[in-house]
């Protein structure tokens, strides 16, 4: 019996104890694991670079969907609470992809536009509702001369756009570069709409 043989041998009577022990290692050292799995994930790619046949691409498929069937559930928790412990890491990724792909995101976004006039229409009602059609009131403003449009108020860059705080003060606004308005918006929440106010 050769060592291969010997150590398929050696698995399979101990199958369970090895499994707990690999579980056990996992779960005490998430980092590690994380890791290594990268690492070897890279290696694999750069040593089997080739295209897949249409054959192999349908059997991966089915192995993926068959997975996904059965760890549907546990994948799903896993990413939710993997993107609750790296949210920053999660949006910086998002940022870096929309940067360098601006112009198919816009098509995309364009695209889904023109199939969803509804939901669009929905959609800025929703956002009316909410912030009291504030950012209509500034525009109209900003015509009449009553308000004047500034540089980013953070960095001094242009063009900036008004940013409301608080949106039951329409005209109560900061002048902010689009990536200071959407950093803003990661740090804090703005108080919303209300008629009661």
């Amino acid at each position: 019996m050769n060592r291969k043989e010997y150590n398929h041998q050696y698995y399979l009577k101990n199958k369970e104890r090895i499994k707990a022990n690999v579980k056990k290692y996992k779960e005490e050292h998430p980092e590690e694991t994380r890791e290594r799995n990268r690492l070897w994930i890279k290696k694999y790619r750069a040593e089997h670079k080739r295209v897949l046949t249409e054959e192999e691409k349908r059997k991966n498929r089915e192995r993926y969907e068959k997975w996904r069937k059965k760890n549907g559930e546990r994948y799903k928790e896993w990413r939710r609470k993997d993107y609750q412990e790296n949210k920053e890491k999660y949006r910086e990724r998002q940022r870096k992809y929309i940067e360098s792909h601006k112009a198919h995101v816009n098509a995309k976004q364009r695209m889904w536009r023109t199939l969803n006039p509804e939901k669009v229409r929905e959609n800025g009602r929703a956002w009316d509702k909410k912030t009291g059609s504030a950012s209509n009131k500034v525009h109209h403003a900003i015509k009449k001369g009553l308000i004047e449009k500034e540089p980013c108020q953070i960095c001094g860059r242009l063009p900036s756009y008004a940013h409301h705080c608080d949106y039951n003060k329409p005209l109560d606004v900061m002048w902010l570069c689009r990536k200071c308005h959407t950093e803003w918006h990661r740090k804090n929440k703005p108080i919303y709409y209300r008629e009661d106010v």
